[in-house]
């Protein structure tokens, strides 16, 4: 999470600003995102927004790795998953 402009406590220079930050979703749905600011004094706010995630990369989970020569057929034992 980032914040601009920074300046000490009870600085009042430059009173507007951006909060920006990050998330990292696993899946595809969609999510809802509350985001609370607190200032120096203890007092916050709170804004809600929904996030809809479309065509996230699959990942794969296929057991412990193996070594075989080319052209060798691999067999993969269960369960063998795609998240």
């Amino acid at each position: 999470m980032t914040e601009s402009p920074f300046g000490p406590p009870g600085d009042t220079e430059g009173m507007s600003g951006t909060v920006a930050g990050s998330h990292v979703y696993a899946d595809n749905g969609t999510y809802t995102v509350i985001l609370t600011v607190t200032d120096d004094d203890m007092a916050e706010t709170s804004d809600t927004l929904t996030v809809t995630v479309n065509n996230v990369l699959p990942t794969v989970e296929a057991g412990a790795d193996q070594i075989d020569g080319e052209g060798s057929v691999v067999s993969l034992a269960p369960p063998c998953l795609m998240m």
